[in-house]
């Protein structure tokens, strides 16, 4: 079948599954097609697609009905490639009443919840990505048709790895519940972005020690605190004096990430270092404070002259 031979190709210019794995894709959808006698390749109901994987898990193991609900994603999302046909958006998002009344909403909404200003710099992003996406579609249209098309673009042609495409599925879900006041439903045939798995990469003692052979000051002891006590930047700027305990050897850092407290050790190796950094800001303080407290008794006294002038 042409359309099929077509599929095939896609699937292989996109590299979306090994080549060794392509033509059991093209089997699955294939038998698929056979079995409903689907003469024209077009979009069809969930309920069909079920249907046939239910039988296959009759006769075949789990990994073959998986890799045939994977094979039928990629493929109607391929069809429905070809008859998106919207223009590209004359103007810009910012431009747009209704989308930004509905990003004034999310912003409003995740402000209420108390959500990290990075969590709403990062879910406005998406939200923009999902405008253009979607051409302009204005907010009352659009439905969990539009963000599934959207999960499956960012998994399919933009190659995103499964935490970026979950990412983007939380932005949306709370831009459809909080913003647009709608759930999102019949998602569940996204094509899925391929969870890769890496090595963590760890650096030795002596490029740790080179790093801070370029620094000094407050920012190497900063870059101390960090790496040995495992914090992260915001967490470190946000230290105060009361989180450091001299005698029990404790640091604590308050409203990390997912808003939560913890209790880490404070390094032996940077007790002496923390102590003089305070020593020096104490003084640094006391003589801001002095410099303040002469000039309000200068003015005061320089206030009672103009007075005494004017009685």
């Amino acid at each position: 079948m042409a359309d099929l031979q077509s599929f095939k190709k896609y699937l292989i210019d996109k590299r979306l599954v090994p080549a060794k794995k392509q033509p059991y894709y093209v089997h699955w959808v294939s038998n698929f097609l056979i079995s409903y006698k689907k003469k024209e390749v077009t979009p069809v109901d969930d309920r069909l697609v079920n249907s046939f994987l239910e039988r296959l898990a009759k006769t075949n193991e789990d990994w073959q009905v998986n890799q045939a609900r994977e094979a039928l994603r990629l493929f109607f999302y391929y069809i429905s490639q070809g008859t998106d046909k919207h223009p590209h958006p004359i103007i810009p998002l910012e431009s747009d009443s209704a989308w930004q009344h509905v990003v004034q909403q999310m912003r409003e909404a995740l402000r209420l919840r108390h959500r990290a200003i990075s969590t709403e710099k990062t879910y406005l992003n998406w939200v923009r990505g999902f405008y253009t996406f979607l051409h302009g579609k204005h907010p009352a249209e659009i439905d969990s048709s539009d963000v599934k098309r959207f999960l499956s673009y960012l998994a399919v042609d933009g190659k995103v790895a499964a935490s970026t495409q979950n990412q983007a599925f939380s932005a949306l879900l709370f831009l459809f519940r909080h913003a647009l006041d709608q759930d999102l439903t019949d998602i569940a045939d996204t094509v899925r972005a391929n969870k890769r798995r890496k090595l963590p990469v760890v650096i030795s003692k002596q490029e740790v020690q080179r790093i801070f052979s370029h620094l000094d000051g407050v920012a190497l002891l900063m870059a101390r605190l960090i790496y040995c006590c495992g914090l992260r930047l915001q967490e470190c700027l946000s230290l105060r004096v009361k989180d450091l305990d001299f005698e029990q050897n404790t640091l604590t850092i308050r409203s990390g990430k997912g808003d939560k407290d913890r209790l880490t050790v404070l390094p032996q190796s940077l007790k002496n270092d923390l102590h003089t950094h305070l020593v020096d800001v104490r003084q640094l303080h006391e003589q801001d404070y002095g410099q303040l407290n002469a000039a309000g008794i200068q003015l005061k006294a320089t206030w009672k002259s103009a007075n005494a002038l004017y009685a």
